[in-house]
């Protein structure tokens, strides 16, 4: 690979990455809503009878396929940055057995430091479900303060075992979110 090949993957890289975090800040645009007319002052906020909800209109949220990426720790960003525009997250990691950060977004500590957490949580997960007889035991979550948590979600691929922590509110309910996006991961890390 030439010096200008590289210089190019590079910018090309950097575009990507300020695509992505472009998207954190930046609502995706949607289709207007139709006008609905006024209500009434005093009428309730939800329809009063269930007559009047199947009136109410249905809203389709489309799947959103991921664009193609010339590297794999693009897909990892990608795959982590929807995780948290989708579940509410503040930010979040995968990491390998060892601590080692894939790939990080928007870590309110840094990526490198959440990852390095992803291994002491691990060794937890994996403690206290020998001494608990759990053997299935894959996800751990830790409140960091009165608002705020951490989420462990422990998964394998080839037989190698990988960590996918995210931090959010405390009324977020993670599970469903973490599921989709490991899906996603081992889709990318088997590749």
């Amino acid at each position: 690979m030439s010096l200008l090949q590289g210089c190019s993957e590079l910018q090309e890289t950097a575009r990507l990455v300020e695509e992505l975090m472009g998207l954190r800040v930046a609502p995706r645009p949607s289709a207007p809503a139709p006008a609905a007319p006024a209500a009434p002052a005093a009428a309730p906020a939800f329809p009063a009878s269930q007559s009047d909800a199947s009136a109410a209109p249905v809203i389709e949220l489309e799947e959103e396929a991921m664009p193609q990426f010339a590297y794999r720790g693009d897909k990892l960003q990608y795959i982590l940055s929807s995780l948290c525009k989708r579940g509410g997250f503040i930010g979040a990691v995968v990491a390998d057995h060892k601590g080692l950060p894939l790939a990080d977004f928007n870590s309110p500590v840094g990526g490198d430091i959440l990852a390095a957490f992803t291994s002491v949580l691990g060794n937890a997960l994996e403690r206290g479900a020998m001494l608990l007889g759990e053997s299935g035991a894959d996800i751990i979550s830790m409140d960091i303060n009165y608002t705020d948590k951490v989420v462990l979600r422990r998964f394998a691929v080839r037989g190698e075992p990988y960590f996918l922590m995210g931090v959010c509110a405390q009324p977020v309910e993670e599970r469903t979110e973490l599921e989709l996006s490991i899906e996603q991961l081992i889709a990318v890390l088997s590749e």
